[in-house]
């Protein structure tokens, strides 16, 4: 009986076209959840709640480039997007808010059978919450301006959306009120999330709801509180893979690693393609010959360097994107780097490298002065976490920083375009349907 419950579920939203989501009216003959079982089935779909998160980000930042041959081959959109272009509407708009829905389907279920117990009630709805949460952060840094306190509570946010009525108005609340409902729910699946790790990496636990909240306040610039979130989290899950015991291969990590404190991968991306993208020249030239990710992470073919250092265990466009522990040792570490404590986050890095260099020897020279510590930091931030979305997240936060800021380059056919830091081209179109049916406000790219 579940199972028939739960494939009408997915049969009756499936029907929505992703992009028109937000204004399709729902199926009144729909089955809805009941039973605790019920609930969690629904969150473990990997599908929609793990592998909905759009790669837009990570298709326009420069850990990459492209031939001329695989971008022509690339369809009209991606190849905008490529160039940054100015009519490049946001893919996932849709399955993203799909995933908000189902998580509103729980919380309101919950609300309905008060007889469920108090342990799983916590579990359900601090799931519930953490997907909710971290699904419009994820919105936010694609559909968004970044993040910036003086125009907070003017600039345009995301729509909040808190009932799984689909065809509930869509209006665009402010920047200000988007990060407070996401630290909101964040916070409270905090709370209600068991310390112990789930029993799989798919499903949140505390340790990821505490790794969300330090993303969070990173891009906020409150380096405080990333810090103690960070910290939060790395009490609970600090474990690393030590890089000496991984079996170079085609595809050397496997997914569900010990590593990772949440999983979760992009729904895909043209020019994400294993047989597209090329590493940018200048990334793989960071890492030096004892640094064991330059053989884990990259190969080389034909003249180019491809990257097979996903966490996902498969070379594929559908790149891990989630959360690991190496991940909250790198914002602990710049956090600690910009309050000036040195020496505390030249410790904290060095737990990470000495996993990562060949027979555990990290030799590293601590740089003179606050700033390049940190410039080191970020350097191994940047090192660590290509691929997984990271990347645009940290231009569209470090441009704020004139001595942190970058010029994007790429160049197509003998043409070189240029994206400058705090473009309008970092915020993408919503798609034009959903402005179109719901009347909410373009973003202006």
């Amino acid at each position: 009986m579940i199972k028939i419950k739960l494939l009408l579920l997915v049969a009756s939203f499936s029907i929505c076209a992703c992009n028109k989501y937000l204004e399709l009216k729902p199926d009144k003959t729909m089955v809805l959840p009941e039973t605790e079982q019920d609930m969690q089935a629904l969150l473990d779909n990997v599908n929609f709640m793990n592998a909905a998160e759009s790669s837009l980000g990570e298709m326009a930042a420069d850990n990459y480039y492209l031939t001329d041959n695989d971008w022509q081959s690339l369809d009209i959109n991606d190849r905008e997007l490529y160039i940054w272009g100015k009519d490049v509407f946001g893919t996932g708009w849709g399955s993203n808010y799909r995933t908000i829905m189902y998580a509103n389907t729980v919380l309101e279920t919950l609300e309905k059978n008060p007889s469920i117990d108090i342990t799983a009630r916590n579990r359900l709805r601090g799931s519930a919450l953490f997907f909710r949460g971290n699904t419009l952060f994820q919105l936010a840094q694609l559909y968004m301006l970044p993040y910036d306190k003086q125009i907070a509570a003017t600039a345009p946010g995301l729509p909040l959306k808190f009932t799984a009525a689909i065809d509930d108005p869509s209006v665009r609340s402010s920047m200000e009120k988007t990060y407070a409902q996401i630290e909101m729910d964040l916070r409270e699946a905090a709370a209600l999330l068991p310390k112990e790790k789930p029993l799989f990496p798919t499903r949140p636990g505390k340790a990821a709801a505490f790794a969300g909240l330090a993303r969070l306040h990173l891009v906020m610039a409150d380096f405080e509180q990333a810090e103690r979130f960070a910290d939060s989290s790395l009490m609970l899950h600090a474990t690393l893979i030590d890089y000496n015991q991984v079996i170079n291969s085609e595809t050397p990590f496997a997914p569900f690693n010990e590593e990772t404190i949440f999983y979760s991968r992009f729904s895909g991306g043209g020019t994400l393609s294993q047989s597209y993208r090329k590493v940018d020249t200048i990334l793989y030239t960071m890492y030096a010959d004892d640094d064991l990710r330059r053989i884990l992470f990259f190969r080389e073919q034909d003249g180019h360097v491809y990257f097979k250092g996903n966490y996902d265990g498969q070379n594929t466009s559908a790149l891990f994107n989630g959360i690991t522990s190496a991940e909250m040792l790198l914002t602990k570490a710049e956090c600690l780097a910009r309050k000036g404590k040195s020496s505390e986050a030249w410790n904290v890095l060095s737990e990470l490298l000495r996993y990562r260099y060949s027979n555990n020897n990290f030799n590293g020279v601590m740089p003179i002065g606050a700033t390049n510590v940190l410039n080191f930091v970020l350097n191994e931030r940047r090192k660590e976490l290509l691929f997984r979305g990271i990347r645009w997240i940290d231009l569209r936060r470090l441009n704020k920083e004139e001595d942190l800021a970058t010029v994007l380059t790429r160049n197509v056919l003998g043409k070189e375009y240029i994206m400058l830091p705090n473009s309008s081209r970092y915020v993408f179109l919503i798609p034009d349907d959903v402005i179109q049916q719901s009347g909410m406000e373009q973003n202006v790219r």
